[in-house]
Parts: C-alpha cells; sequence; structure tokens
C-alpha cells in the first residue's frame, strides 16, 4: 500500500478531550463511547491488573489507563492487525510500560491471568446476518462462542475476590445477567438511556468473583439532554475522564 493509502486507512482521533490519541481504522469498527463507559465503570485501585478482552485497537483500555495512572492494563484480542494498532497507540501515548496488548483468544488466554480486574464489550449480535467488514464482524457478532461462553471464560480470567465489568445491548440484559451470575455475586446493573424517555440502549452489569447472590440496580444513566447536548454526568465521563457509579442500589430485584 502507497504511503497515501496508508494514511487514508487510518484516522488519528482523541478520546476524553484530547488526553487519549487513537489511531483507529477509518472503516470498519470504530471506537465509540461505549469503550469510555466501560472503562470508566470498572472499580481498579493502585496497583491492580485489569483486563480488557475483546480490546480491538484499545480505546477502552486506554481510556481507563489515563483514569487509573497506577494500574497496569493487558488487552485481549484475536485480531492480530488490531493488536498491532493497539501496541502503536500504547506507544504514542507513552503508556507501553504499563499497557500492553497481547494477539488471543479466550480459549488460550488463561496463562496470562488471573487479574484483579476483567471487563469486556462482548459481540452483541446473534450468528445471523453477516457484515463484509472482517473486523466489524468479529466485534459485533457472536462466533464460535456464544455470550454464556464469552462470560464463562472471561470470569475464569480473574482472581477471587476480583471483578468482571461488562457492557452490552440492554436488548439482551437478561441473558447476560443470567450468564454472570453463574460464576458472580454482588452483581450491580445500571442501564444506559439516550434520553430521559428511555428506552435502555446499554446496560453496565458488574459483578464480584466469590461474591452473595445479591443483584442491585442502580438508578438509569441518562446520556443526552432534551436538546441531544450531553448531560453533567455523561460530559464528566465522556470528556473528564470521571468514574462511573454503579454503587447506588436502589434495592435487590
Amino acid at each position: 500500500m502507497s504511503q497515501a493509502g496508508q494514511a487514508e486507512a487510518f484516522t488519528d482521533d482523541r478520546l476524553l478531550d484530547g488526553r487519549v490519541l487513537l489511531r483507529q481504522p477509518a472503516r470498519g469498527f470504530r471506537a465509540g463511547s461505549d469503550a469510555v463507559f466501560l472503562a470508566a465503570a470498572v472499580a481498579a485501585r493502585s496497583g491492580e491488573s485489569v483486563v480488557d478482552i475483546g480490546s480491538a485497537h484499545g480505546p477502552a483500555a486506554l481510556c481507563l489507563a489515563w483514569r487509573c495512572p497506577e494500574v497496569t492494563v493487558t488487552g485481549l484480542d484475536r485480531q492480530a492487525d488490531l493488536i498491532a494498532l493497539a501496541k502503536d497507540n500504547a506507544d504514542r501515548n507513552r503508556w507501553s510500560d504499563r499497557v500492553r496488548f497481547v494477539c488471543s483468544d479466550l480459549a488460550h488466554a488463561l496463562a496470562l491471568g488471573p487479574f484483579d480486574h476483567a471487563m469486556t464489550n462482548p459481540p452483541y449480535r446473534r450468528v445471523g446476518n453477516r457484515s463484509p467488514d472482517r473486523a466489524r464482524e468479529a466485534a459485533r457478532h457472536e462466533g464460535e462462542l456464544a455470550l454464556a461462553d464469552w462470560i464463562d471464560r472471561s470470569a475464569a480470567l480473574i482472581r477471587p475476590g476480583g471483578s468482571l465489568t461488562v457492557i452490552f445491548t440492554a436488548a439482551r440484559a437478561s441473558e447476560l445477567i443470567a450468564a454472570m451470575q453463574r460464576h458472580l455475586g454482588d452483581l450491580l446493573v445500571r442501564e444506559l438511556w439516550s434520553r430521559r424517555a428511555g428506552p435502555a440502549e446499554l446496560v453496565i452489569v458488574r459483578g464480584l468473583c466469590g461474591g452473595a447472590s445479591e443483584l442491585r440496580r442502580a438508578p438509569a444513566f441518562i446520556v443526552h439532554r432534551d436538546d441531544q447536548r450531553f448531560t453533567e454526568e455523561a460530559e464528566d465521563i465522556l470528556r473528564g475522564g470521571a468514574a462511573l457509579s454503579l454503587a447506588a442500589p436502589l434495592g435487590p430485584s
């Protein structure tokens, strides 16, 4: 490919109001706000380790690295071209000493752990109509792993007492919760609504390895005001790099 063609194949973007540099494919799978929200919901503390499962070119991993400067992050993806791009992004942000990316699938990832926390945005569409774009297909459609299998293997990567945080389509929230309850307890659930009138578009669920069976739901997180601008809470996360709280329970459900 010519230098001009290479330039057209990627765009140089920024997340968190310019704090995170992100080179990404010009076509196919591109980072959205879901990666930022996922990273914001991980309850990582200084000195802990986090694995980003299905990391692609690194948007969630890099956002978490910025918010938690004393946490080590491992990105995991089976697409070698995206892992190469993710490594380049870690270099661009000068975080290669604590952010690494590994080309592997979940079936062969156990040797990399255990980790204190895991985060993931699983493919949310069941096998059906296929996208001609390979990266988009891998990111959005289940392959040989159904959702329950994806959660099973993700939970196996965290140590006792560690957490798994998942962002997923709200249309399959009950399926996600059931899959997580097979291995995790103390589940915290928060829906993301595009507008106050709803409906929910995404859901974030976090569970603890070895936690109790209780499930709690926080009030819905509203992303946009009626005038389509971001709410103040969304601005704090998407541009300011703030954490997204899941710990405002309404009570068991």
